[in-house]
């Protein structure tokens, strides 16, 4: 499906579009143009294109929500990482930073890689607050530089 969203309002102070009503084509998920687009009134069905009036509304790029408290693994009955990233997505999010409010705390490269493959599914970006954390029985702190390569 394609879509057309027409007369929106563009919120982005690094874009020459910022501030300006246009229309936004959409072909197959991804951004085709920016501006007036060529297609009037309703898109008819044999053309597969759905038109959307954004008159008052606005567009922005993605936002990044800087703490989010998605408790999997630990508190799934809380919040787990589908229910999260779907409100976040539905708010305009395509980012978040994940508070380390889960147990147990993420620390281990596959506990990463679990939440970051789970994200990638929906194209959404991830970060992750680290606590310095010590392994017992040592009282060396946790190589976390490992973390940031998975």
């Amino acid at each position: 499906m394609n879509l057309i969203i027409r007369s929106a309002k563009v919120i982005d102070p690094g874009s020459s579009y910022n501030g300006k009503r246009v229309d936004i084509t959409i072909e197959n998920g991804k951004i085709k143009s920016i501006g007036k687009s060529e297609a009037s009134g309703k898109a008819s069905k044999k053309s597969r294109t759905k038109v959307f009036e954004a008159k008052n509304l606005h567009v922005s790029p993605g936002w990044f929500d800087m703490h989010v408290n998605f408790r999997d693994p630990g508190y799934e009955y809380k919040e787990d990482l589908i229910s999260g990233t779907d409100a976040a997505a539905t708010g305009g999010f395509t980012g978040v930073a994940c508070m380390p409010s889960t147990n147990p705390p993420v620390h281990t490269k596959s506990e990463v890689e679990y939440i970051r493959n789970i994200f990638f599914r929906y194209c959404f970006f991830v970060g992750f607050f680290f606590l310095m954390i010590r392994r017992p029985p040592r009282s060396t702190l946790f190589p976390y530089t490992t973390l940031f390569r998975s």
